[in-house]
């Protein structure tokens, strides 16, 4: 078992760039639910997090192997690559959809939740679907994830924003920028988590204070169907204009907003581990 760990997570290692919340966002998120677990349910998903740990020493924790998809996902390793996200599509012509994957964010997080709460489950089952839950259920309350546009200017779609250029500095399309939440974080790496957890912690306690846990909706279909309402106020930013700071400003409020829901969200999901 410790071989198969091994050789998949050095198939499976980052190359290239992704489609997805970036890491800071993911951290806070991840370290937000933690802190809303009892201390026995910490002990636990810790445990589970660190099973893996021999193959994979930098994810052996379980804030920093929230984005451990994300480097599957890096790597071209077309297994995974469908969870991280629910492409509603929304049509504004007569359009010929593509044939949607049928292993979307909604099916993963079925799976995940199905394996976390069955008692039954191996300590490995349970852990490699904490990884999955952690991270598919932030990625879909992303509003660019839940969402697929087809217009004139794509009417094969336009990839969640990723087709829709923007003129800023840091951001090359739409979808990056709310990847980045508005640009709320620094860039950060794997490789930065020690040195950033503190400041992590920080963050994750801003967002608690703004965001108190409250009304908890259960079911990710909601969460999908609350992101692609979201998605679609994403649009009103016009291609290859220079960003309004009013549009800029709502990014990083619904982006702040919906990083809360998500991990209130995953710490309820977490609460059937124990």
């Amino acid at each position: 078992m410790k071989f198969i760990i091994t050789v998949l997570i050095w198939l499976c290692w980052p190359v290239s760039t992704a489609w997805a919340w970036d890491f800071a966002v993911h951290f806070v998120i991840a370290q937000r639910a933690y802190d809303e677990l009892s201390q026995a349910q910490q002990l636990e998903v810790r445990r589970l997090s660190a099973l893996l740990a021999q193959a994979e020493p930098a994810v052996s924790d379980f804030v920093p192997a929230s984005v451990w998809l994300d480097a599957q996902n890096w790597s071209g390793f077309g297994l995974m690559q469908h969870w991280h996200y629910q492409p509603r599509p929304w049509l504004q012509g007569p359009y010929v959809l593509p044939e949607q994957a049928s292993d979307h964010a909604l099916w993963i997080l079925a799976q995940a939740r199905k394996t976390l709460r069955n008692p039954q489950a191996t300590d490995f089952q349970q852990a490699l679907m904490l990884r999955v839950m952690a991270h598919v259920s932030a990625d879909i309350h992303q509003p660019l994830h839940a969402i697929e546009r087809f217009c004139a200017a794509h009417p094969t779609g336009d990839r969640g924003g990723s087709a829709l250029a923007i003129q800023h500095s840091d951001y090359r399309h739409l979808h990056a920028l709310w990847d980045a939440a508005g640009g709320q974080y620094p860039y950060l790496r794997l490789s930065d988590w020690p040195r950033v957890a503190p400041q992590v912690k920080v963050w994750a306690d801003h967002l608690g204070k703004a965001y108190p846990c409250s009304d908890i909706a259960s079911d990710p279909e909601v969460w999908a169907a609350e992101a692609y309402d979201l998605g679609r106020t994403a649009y009103q930013m016009p291609a290859g204009q220079s960003l309004p700071p009013a549009y800029l400003q709502k990014v990083q409020q619904i982006s702040s907003r919906q990083m809360a829901r998500a991990a209130c969200r995953l710490a309820d999901e977490l609460q059937f581990m124990l």
